[in-house]
């Protein structure tokens, strides 16, 4: 009873299978993909008392989405937890400290979705501080909304970060902005959510990568995270040392190892659990998955977790459909034009 006021969350992960979701026995979520975190909302499926979650592991229906795909050993379920969030709370965002059009100052771009889980309409004030790699407080905002109840709400804020030409990021140059999203109810701290952020812009077109409109000459490595934290950091500078500068991971990572490249300076084009080899040459339906229709939904799921969880991040700087090879056809399109439409 007392947590009626939040939402709970179960934070999953490292399950080493696909799985079958269930609480107080009512299969409430299936999972193809044993490679990608999920997060699953709780709170519709609880009762008052005692529950019980059960995850029932077992072989995924789509192997040949994920063919000679292998993680690092890790103990099962390891980083996986519940958490609880207020039901007025930020559902998510979206950040990004870029170039001006005029290329004389940063311009932070930081879109904020509240989310309103009570009954009825309820007010709260969304604000964020951002501080340049210095400490020095650059610009804050707080404005207040109403949210009608069970609806969301997004606020945008788009201030100019001035002297931001002093610390760029990216190619082996790591300042980080400190940016804090937080809200407030009857002026008292509601919820908060620590961010850093790197200033900069990379652009492709023509064939080429841009960063602050000159050419990036990507030199590129396969790269996953391992399954020691210090030693994959060290493999990393490493690997700055002998003059690579992106990383290409097989499969979505651990969100560290993102934190990780946004503190080291290095480039990620991240890569969809999609790996599928075995007849990817042949285009007929019920050849390569790619083009078996039965899979479209499977396909988008895929893509869509991996944008979601490493959108935010200063480190990537493209986002990979699947492995080489891969199968051409109707669900790559779909995967591709549902990538385009959300990343402009």
């Amino acid at each position: 009873a007392t947590m009626n006021d939040y939402n709970i969350f179960f934070h999953l992960e490292n399950v080493g299978m696909a799985y079958t979701l269930f609480i107080n026995n009512e299969a409430v979520a299936e999972v193809e993909d044993p490679y990608t975190p999920a997060d699953f909302l709780l709170s519709p499926y609880l009762k008052q008392g005692v529950n019980e979650l059960m995850i029932g592991v077992r072989q995924s229906r789509t192997p040949e989405l994920q063919e000679n795909i292998f993680q690092p050993e890790t103990e099962q379920f390891e980083n996986s937890y519940l958490f609880a969030q207020r039901r007025l709370a930020v559902r998510d965002f979206d950040i990004v400290l870029e170039p001006d059009t005029t290329r004389q100052y940063g311009k932070l771009r930081l879109d904020v979705v509240v989310a309103n889980d009570f009954n009825f309409k309820e007010s709260i004030q969304v604000g964020f501080d951002i501080y340049n790699p210095k400490g020095k407080l650059m610009e804050y905002s707080v404005n207040e909304i109403e949210i009608d109840g069970h609806a969301m709400d997004t606020l945008h804020f788009n201030p100019d970060i001035y002297h931001a030409y002093e610390f760029k990021w990216g190619d082996g140059q790591p300042p980080l902005y400190d940016v804090m999203i937080y809200l407030k109810r009857n002026g008292m701290l509601w919820e908060y959510i620590p961010l850093k952020i790197g200033f900069g812009k990379t652009e492709y077109r023509d064939g080429s990568f841009y960063r602050f409109d000159k050419v990036l000459h990507v030199q590129k490595t396969p790269f996953n995270a391992l399954d020691d934290r210090k030693q994959t950091y060290v493999e990393i500078e490493q690997l700055k040392l002998r003059g690579y500068n992106t990383l290409c991971p097989d499969y979505p990572q651990p969100k560290w190892f993102y934190d990780m490249c946004d503190e080291a300076g290095m480039f990620v084009i991240d890569r969809a659990n999609i790996n599928s080899p075995t007849d990817s040459n042949i285009r007929s339906v019920g050849g390569t998955p790619a083009n078996d229709p039965a899979l479209e939904e499977e396909y988008l799921t895929r893509v869509k977790s991996m944008y979601y969880r490493s959108r935010n991040h200063s480190c990537i700087i493209a986002f990979c459909l699947g492995g080489n090879p891969s199968g051409n056809g109707y669900n790559m399109y779909k995967a591709y034009e549902w990538l385009k439409s959300v990343e402009h």
